[in-house]
């Protein structure tokens, strides 16, 4: 995304000195940068994306909030005096599962089919609704207990793992069977996390992240200049 901040530049500046407005390529470059780098990096997982993501995760989707992955997942690049852009964006070499998180769409399968959660799922999914792939692997390498695939004799059942309960000596494969984990083609998404406006909140709204940066950095470059 990108936003302009041209307007709040020249409200600031159209009333000093020459001296004052020479400085003003320096002052915006830096407060770009500590703007961009206070939303993407700051503290690591206490950025302002990065706890942004945890409230978003935690009260729409039911879950203890956002993975330390996903918190500490977002970058910037910097500006200079003669660029004056910053950049702030995901990180996708840490998957790209961050932009359904955004706009919502349709995630499709990296192999043959997703595996969702069911409501049986628990001691599969850690404390973020997340597969534990060694626990998934302990499963399906269990073949007595557990099985992937469909039920002979439901036709109503869907593709999944299943689990097998009440199993002796008389009934080996067990006399239930219950759904841990659900095949399917897709995953349909619905927008999570308000990327967009939680940076504008943040450089234009009640913090004013920028023009107050831009305010100091500007004093701090007269007074250097004045030296």
């Amino acid at each position: 995304m990108q936003i302009n901040v041209s307007s709040d530049i020249a409200r600031t500046v159209r009333f000093l000195d020459d001296t004052y407005k020479k400085q003003v390529p320096f002052a915006t470059s830096r407060a770009l940068n500590i703007v961009a780098f206070d939303l993407a990096k700051k503290r690591g997982s206490n950025s302002v994306l990065g706890k942004a993501t945890n409230k978003s995760f935690r009260k729409k989707s039911g879950s203890t909030g956002a993975t330390k992955h996903t918190r500490t997942g977002f970058k910037y690049t910097k500006s200079s005096k003669r660029n004056l852009t910053a950049y702030v964006y995901w990180d996708e070499s840490r998957g790209d599962y961050m932009k359904l998180q955004v706009t919502g769409g349709t995630r499709l399968p990296a192999r043959r089919k997703l595996m969702i959660p069911t409501k049986n799922s628990k001691g599969l999914t850690d404390q973020f609704g997340n597969f534990k792939k060694d626990r998934v692997s302990e499963v399906l390498e269990n073949k007595k207990k557990f099985f992937s695939g469909k039920p002979k004799g439901i036709p109503s059942a869907k593709p999944g793992i299943w689990q097998r309960y009440g199993i002796t000596k008389k009934k080996p494969s067990g006399q239930r069977i219950r759904m841990v984990a659900a095949y399917t083609n897709s995953g349909s998404y619905r927008p999570l996390f308000p990327f967009q406006s939680t940076v504008e909140g943040y450089v234009f709204g009640r913090k004013n992240a920028f023009n107050k940066q831009f305010r100091i950095e500007l004093e701090k470059a007269y007074k250097k200049r004045k030296r």
